[in-house]
């Protein structure tokens, strides 16, 4: 990633060991930053934002996330995951899980946020911290297409956008997964607090 402005960085205060369930009153800083104020997360971050553990981690990372905003995630399916339908001649990834995996780039968006300016620190980028909120859930899905199947491996590019229009309690989002370029799925849904 020469050139594009990363920079490697390590918390002290961020214990050594496995992650266990996210602590949603502590922060912690992000390793990888990019200059242009937006945030990266590898797998070790995930595991600190979200619930979910493997095999029902449907991420592998995050390329891009303006918290609160947009995200970027990647996730790579190798055919050997557990509990893949097969098929006669291989297996399906199923569009089901692809709209979970949204769903917890979603939540990624909503508990990623920027934390307040430190006066006495200068920053050239943010860092991340959890937002307090409980953990949330997908609670309606507006709209679904499944555009095509998932039936060999692949990296799918996931992208989700938070709309307008929310209402207590409920955040909207548009989402899409790609694969190779090509549209896999597309989907409008809501996330609520659990």
């Amino acid at each position: 990633m020469e050139g594009r402005g990363v920079s490697e960085e390590r918390d002290d205060r961020v214990g050594r060991g496995a992650p266990g369930p996210p602590d949603q009153a502590s922060q912690f800083a992000l390793r990888r930053r990019l200059d242009d104020g937006v945030l990266r997360l590898d797998v070790e971050d995930l595991l600190r934002t979200l619930h979910q553990r493997p095999p029902l981690l449907l991420l592998d990372r995050v390329i891009a996330l303006v918290p609160g905003e947009h995200a970027v995630g990647l996730k790579r399916v190798s055919g050997n995951e557990a509990g893949l339908a097969v098929r006669r001649h291989g297996f399906v990834f199923p569009s089901t899980l692809g709209l979970e995996a949204l769903a917890q780039l979603a939540t990624v968006v909503i508990r990623g946020i920027s934390p307040p300016p430190d006066p006495g620190r200068h920053r050239s980028a943010p860092e991340l911290a959890l937002n307090p909120l409980p953990a949330l859930q997908l609670s309606e899905v507006e709209s679904l297409e499944v555009h095509r199947e998932l039936d060999s491996p692949a990296a799918i590019h996931l992208i989700v956008s938070r709309l307008e229009g929310e209402e207590a309690g409920e955040m909207r989002f548009a989402g899409e997964a790609t694969i190779e370029g090509e549209l896999y799925l597309s989907a409008r849904f809501l996330m609520t607090t659990a």
